[in-house]
This record gives structure tokens, sequence and C-alpha cells, in this order.
């Protein structure tokens, strides 16, 4: 009876792996990753706006990342040619000036000059 439940839960576990996993990435940290390779790739300063501390853009950018810019900068922030700048989807409304939206995720949007 034992073995039969070990078994059982073996073979789920591996059928749910994969759904696992691609669950994460639903939760936008896959846009996080490719925001942050993206800057690192082209030399960016990475800047959040309304996301909190997702840490994961350090690790994958290996760069300082100024996280949760405060409303009345961002207006300069985003005239910087070098810098972009991570917003969640919802809170896309509340960005006060005009940006380029350079790239669209499941959650997150990256916004430029």
């Amino acid at each position: 009876m034992f073995a039969s439940y070990v078994l059982f839960m073996a073979a789920l576990s591996g059928f749910a792996y994969h759904k696992i996993l691609e669950m994460d990435y639903r939760f936008g940290q896959n846009d996080l990753i490719e925001y942050a390779q993206y800057a690192k790739e082209n030399n960016l300063n990475i800047n959040t706006f309304e996301t909190g501390r997702r840490y994961s853009l350090l690790y994958y950018s290996g760069k300082k990342v100024v996280f949760d810019i405060p409303e009345e900068d961002f207006a300069h922030v985003i005239s910087e040619p070098q810098n972009i700048i991570i917003v969640r989807k919802k809170e896309l409304g509340k960005v006060p000036v005009k940006a380029t939206i350079l790239k669209e995720g499941r959650k997150y949007v990256l916004l430029t000059k």
C-alpha cells in the first residue's frame, strides 16, 4: 500500500513539475528576467515605478537597480537616454508623463523615453 502511494505521488509530481514552472512565469517573473537581460545587453540603467523590490532584476542584470522612484522624479529619470523604467501593467495609469512602451509582458511593462 505504501509503495503504491509513493509511486502515485512520484508520477503526479512528474506531470505537475512543468505546470509549476509555467505558473512561476505567468506571475511575471519571466518578464523581469527578460527586461534585466535586455538592460545588461544594452548597458541600460534599470529603474522601477510602483513595483516594490524585485531582486531578480539585481541578479539577472548584475547592475544596480533604483527601486520605486518617486512620482516627482519620473520625468527626469525617463528623460535620460540610458534609463529604462519597469512598471506593473495595472499601475500604468499612474505614470505621470508620456513614455514609450518598449516591451510589454504578462504583468510588467518596460518604458523608455
